[in-house]
């Protein structure tokens, strides 16, 4: 699934999120925010958004049925080097913790 919510702003942001009512819910908030809001589920769906339509900012699940969202994180700093990455999980640890921490300064 990869869906668009144009705005007028230039601010892109990226969702990579598996459950669709919380990635729907985020959508909608962040582009009355003034984003232009793309939703993903998957790596590969989101590596596929991010190539067409480069963003700014990504909100990042953790847990993406049987991925790692950690594993997109590479993906999106290497086709932006300045995107600002926030990962969300209700499956915190601190091995996960470190992990993403050593993926670079702009996860948040």
């Amino acid at each position: 699934m990869s869906k668009t919510t144009q705005q007028h702003s230039g601010k892109q942001l990226l969702i990579v999120e598996d459950d669709e009512v919380f990635s729907a819910m985020l959508s909608k908030a962040l582009t009355k925010k003034g984003f232009n809001v793309s939703c993903t589920n998957s790596i590969a769906t989101a590596t596929q958004a991010a190539k067409s339509n480069p963003p700014n900012y990504a909100v990042v699940d953790l847990r993406l049925d049987n991925e790692s969202g950690l594993q997109v994180i590479p993906i999106l700093k290497n086709i932006n080097t300045h995107i600002n990455i926030i990962v969300l999980t209700g499956y915190a640890s601190i091995v996960t913790a470190v992990e993403t921490i050593k993926l670079g300064p702009y996860i948040t």
